[in-house]
């Protein structure tokens, strides 16, 4: 992946990132300490791009990244909807877009699977990915 966004057919500009007015997060999962860990845009280095590869790496399909000698998965293990930090930042409204309808409750045999194999190399964040206390859209409007 690494390659694909600094070399692909329209790789990432890390300089007009930066340029950008706009305040961004990229929010991972510590695969050793369960914890979510944000990293500021100005940590994203020109052709480095390892915290948007950790801020997507899903557990079981992905190995963890490492950065500065600690390994990171997907921000969402922990962090789902980091609304809270976003509000910890300073926004008065969080938007989010559902893709499922409002009803939606999600099974938990799927997540339940994969915690089991992540807890089998990181007992922690595999904890974490089963115990997880997923936002209702109520606590996101309250």
């Amino acid at each position: 992946m690494r390659s694909f966004l600094i070399q692909g057919a329209d790789p990432f500009d890390t300089a007009v990132f930066h340029v950008s007015k706009e305040d961004m997060v990229f929010v991972t999962t510590s695969a050793e300490t369960e914890t979510s860990v944000y990293f500021p845009k100005t940590t994203l280095k020109d052709r480095d791009l390892r915290i948007l590869e950790a801020s997507s790496a899903l557990p079981v399909a992905c190995k963890p990244i490492e950065i500065d000698g600690k390994l990171y998965y997907d921000g969402g293990i922990v962090d789902p909807i980091p609304y809270m930090k976003a509000f910890e930042m300073g926004a008065d409204k969080v938007v989010v877009i559902l893709t499922k309808p409002r009803n939606f409750h999600r099974v938990q045999g799927p997540d339940k699977l994969i915690a089991n194999l992540l807890s089998k190399k990181y007992p922690k964040s595999g904890r974490a990915m089963d115990y997880v206390q997923k936002p209702t859209i109520g606590s996101l409007m309250g």
